[in-house]
């Protein structure tokens, strides 16, 4: 587990960790991993910045500020007003970035490239970009930053559309999105980028596993999945040595599951560093069959599926049939009650407690007076069932638009020159800033303009 404040546009330094019992010293896995960014400033009641473009220009100032910081202790002859440089502790933590790495957060696609660019300008290339679910709309683009996606599996609800005043309130940019967002993961694999996933951004942590599962249903492939899950996240933290793998010297943190987890298998236990922890058993006892049990005379076919501990079954008399009750397992003890009101119109209530020992049921009967019938039984095996496959995801009825929303356009606008008359361009240059003669026809690079066409062309 990585974790850092997740408050403010500089957060801090993260710390990696083990979630194992133990000392907290003792569970640090990385004390200094990657330095959390954001646009938003969270909780900081200061009024600046108010904007996004304040929260790039702070971000820049703070970077440049460090480097100049960083090139001026190296140097140790530089002196302002005749002292050395003033030791500057946020400064200071600020040099090892570059090689710390750096996870954004972003909020869509659009800050995503956004960030992307801010970090190139100070060519921060150990970069990790916090992803919002959005990035299919712009895949080419996601692709093109060279950067990891750290993914949530935040999907977005159903829309409410019950009725036509509902209707009214929902926009065609959420049901885009509604439709599209599952497939996210899958679209990033496709497109080579990439990704780690995190349950970041879930209200409840328990939708985790669902939202995988449905991911899976949209075309990313298991495999994709897993490394996603495990060596991926291990290489971006600079743990690929010790975590993410089942091998001699990597940290034994394992995932125990019955069945496949990622289609309808159950976790049963965790181990991390060595310690287990149980949720349920891990080889539980099969209850699962048929048992035909006496009871005064008439044979009660009791039949039992599902895994231990989450049984059900039911009862049958000929083509009667009741369900059974209060199942309780502990180990290889059943436990049930059987009304028989369904069966025979009795009104007495069956008590059954039992053991499974190999396929042999034994136990005894205990009816409304507290009489104790023995009973026992040979487990017959039950029918197969055919698993029925998971449903394929509905084909795509929307567009995907630029901007993916109402009168969005088939491709993303091309960038176009302009044609400036009598403007004044103020730069940072000794010149001051530079007059551009009527009707020149410049480039939409308004900083190549500065660079190749003014010294020759405009008046200062």
């Amino acid at each position: 587990m990585q974790s850092a404040r997740q408050d403010g546009i500089f957060r801090g330094t993260a710390f990696v960790a083990s979630l194992a019992d133990g000392l907290p010293n003792d569970l640090v896995i990385k004390a200094d991993a990657q330095h959390f960014l954001s646009f938003s400033k969270g909780s900081s009641k200061q009024s600046y910045p108010s904007s996004l473009m304040g929260s790039v220009a702070l971000i820049r100032q703070t970077l440049s500020d460090a480097n100049w910081y960083q090139a001026a202790t190296a140097s140790p002859n530089l002196q302002l007003n005749g002292k050395p440089v003033e030791f500057n502790a946020a400064l200071a933590a600020l040099s090892a970035l570059p090689q710390q790495g750096v996870l954004f957060e972003t909020s869509d696609e659009r800050s995503l490239l956004r960030a992307s660019r801010l970090l190139a300008e100070f060519n921060i290339k150990n970069a990790l970009l916090l992803g919002s679910g959005y990035e299919y709309s712009r895949l080419a683009q996601v692709k093109a930053t060279g950067k990891p996606v750290l993914l949530p599996l935040n999907f977005p609800a159903a829309p409410n559309v019950n009725t036509a005043e509902q209707r009214l309130d929902v926009n065609l940019a959420d049901l885009r999105h509604w439709e599209r967002a599952p497939a996210n993961p899958a679209l990033l694999a496709q497109a080579g980028i990439p990704f780690a996933l995190t349950s970041h951004g879930l209200d409840k942590k328990a939708d985790f596993l669902p939202n995988l599962r449905k991911a899976i249903q949209y075309g990313l492939k298991p495999e994709q999945a897993l490394a996603a899950l495990t060596t991926v996240p291990a290489g971006l933290l600079g743990l690929e040595g010790t975590l993410g793998k089942i091998a001699a010297g990597y940290q034994a943190d394992l995932v125990i599951s019955r069945g496949d987890v990622f289609a309808d298998g159950e976790i049963v236990a965790t181990w991390l560093r060595g310690q287990e922890k149980r949720f349920t058993p891990v080889q539980p006892a099969k209850f699962a069959g048929e048992y035909p049990l006496s009871f005064q005379g008439e044979t009660y076919t009791i039949k039992l599926t599902g895994m231990a501990p989450k049984l059900s079954g039911e009862a049958m008399l000929g083509e009667k049939k009741a369900k059974l009750e209060n199942i309780v397992v502990q180990d290889t003890r059943l436990q049930f009650s059987l009304p028989l009101t369904a069966l025979n119109e009795q009104t007495t209530v069956l008590q059954f407690n039992g053991v499974l020992t190999d396929n042999q049921l034994t136990g005894y009967w205990l009816d409304a007076t507290g009489n104790q019938i023995a009973v026992s039984a040979v487990q017959q095996a039950l029918a197969p069932v055919v698993a029925k496959a998971a449903p394929a995801p509905a084909p795509m009825l929307s567009q995907l638009t630029f901007p993916n929303r109402a009168f969005g356009l088939a491709n993303l606008p091309e960038q176009q020159n302009l044609h400036i008359k009598n403007a004044t361009v103020w730069t940072a240059t000794e010149q001051a800033y530079y007059k551009i003669p009527m009707c020149w026809y410049v480039t939409a690079n308004l900083n190549k303009l500065v660079k190749t066409w003014l010294p020759h062309e405009a008046t200062r």
